[in-house]
């Protein structure tokens, strides 16, 4: 049985995956889509569209997490080195 907050995050994930196909130069929905996306481990999917939502918006919190997320996929990357 999967979790009912994966359940949730994977259909979060597709309804907004449907929504940029029609709409993909909407800011909010690309730095959500990169909340889904961190919350879930997947850092370089996330990065890729924090940089979309960062270069279109002036909010610092957008910058704010991209940055914690690069930090997040560099330990990552480190502990898997070891």
């Amino acid at each position: 049985m999967v979790p009912r907050n994966r359940m949730n995050q994977a259909q979060a994930m597709s309804q907004l995956t449907a929504y940029l196909d029609r709409n993909g130069n909407n800011t909010v929905a690309q730095y959500n889509m990169a909340v889904l996306l961190d919350a879930s481990g997947q850092y370089e999917e996330a990065l890729a569209y924090y940089g979309k939502a960062t270069t279109s918006s002036t909010k610092d919190y957008y910058a704010t997490m991209k940055a914690e997320c690069e930090k997040r996929l560099a330990d990552q990357k480190a502990l898997s080195t070891q």
